[in-house]
This record gives structure tokens, sequence and C-alpha cells, in this order.
């Protein structure tokens, strides 16, 4: 099988939409509703896509402490054609996503993250892959965003990293001190 696998490529095309049903004030809880889509556009043999469209609705929650600290959790069901690769058998899935955010500096600047993610597949033998990841996240005054993350598996599953890294450099309209846009 690893004969067949290339070292790169593109994966399905994604899109989503998300809205809110309850909007978070300075403190308090928020509520919203998302669904991304997939559609099979990756070489599946290359294992960079899957075998047809993928639905993935999610319900929400949030809430904000005092200071700018805030939690979040996502619930939702993962809907996927059954695919069994070598031993393992993928199928649909109750999906779960926690975080929470740490702001600091002066001026809320910067913030620590940690992130959970982890699923439980609907068939019987489905495996139980969990993720953490942490970092932290530096917002500048003219708006630029730049962050740094690592993490891996707790539970290891099929196509989930032992380790991995991301840098991420964004831009988003300069707000008030002290809040995020």
């Amino acid at each position: 099988l690893s004969s067949t696998l290339r070292a790169t490529g593109i994966g399905d095309v994604r899109t989503g939409l998300k809205g809110t049903i309850l909007r978070t004030p300075a403190r308090g809880f928020g509520l919203g509703l998302s669904l991304d889509v997939t559609f099979p556009t990756g070489t599946r043999s290359a294992l960079l896509g899957e075998a047809g469209a993928t639905y993935a609705p999610q319900v929400l929650l949030e809430y904000r402490f005092g200071g700018g600290i805030e939690t979040a959790l996502n619930l939702g069901y993962y809907v996927r054609p059954d695919v069994t690769v070598g031993s393992v058998t993928l199928a649909d899935s109750l999906t779960l996503r926690g975080a929470a955010r740490l702001p600091f500096g002066p001026r809320k600047q910067g913030a620590v993250m940690i992130e959970a993610d982890g699923s439980v597949g609907v068939i019987d033998g489905s495996q139980r892959p969990l993720m953490l990841r942490g970092g932290a996240r530096w917002r500048f005054a003219n708006g630029m965003l730049v962050g740094l993350y690592a993490g891996g598996a707790v539970m290891h599953a099929f196509g989930l990293p032992a380790a991995a890294g991301t840098l991420t450099v964004g831009w988003a309209p300069p707000g008030r001190p002290g809040r995020e846009v």
C-alpha cells in the first residue's frame, strides 16, 4: 500500500456554513450551528479523499468568562461512506471538540490555547481517536496574527498523526485594544 501513496496532494474540497442562534455577550453563553460538506475530489487510492460526499452537522456551544477567558464545545455527527482500509473500517461517528483560550499581555494581545478533538465510531470495533493540541497566538496592533501550535494523538487511530505542528499567519481588522474582532 505505501508504494501507491504520494508525499503531497490535494484532498477533497470542503465548504461549510455557520450560524449564530444565541449571540455571546461579553460574559455568558452562546449557541450556534454549523454544517461542513466535502465533495470527493481527492484521489482515494492515495488516501487523499473519501469514497463519496461527507456531511458534518454540529452544535456549537460557547461560554465567556470575565477577563477574556473563553471556552467552546462542539458536538456533532460525521456522515461518511463506509470504507475498509486494511483491517480498519471507517464509518459514521459522533464528534466532540473542546477548546479553551486564555488571554495575556497588557492589552490581551496574546493568548494561550488548548484543544481536544475526538470521535466515537457508531459501528462495532470502530476506532476512538483523541488528539490534543496546545499553542499560543499573538495579535499585533496592525492586525497581523501569528500562532504556533503543537499536539498529537493521545488515543491513536488510522490517519491520525502521532505528532503535528502548525504555524499560522493571518490578518484581521484591528479593533479596540483587548477586544477580539
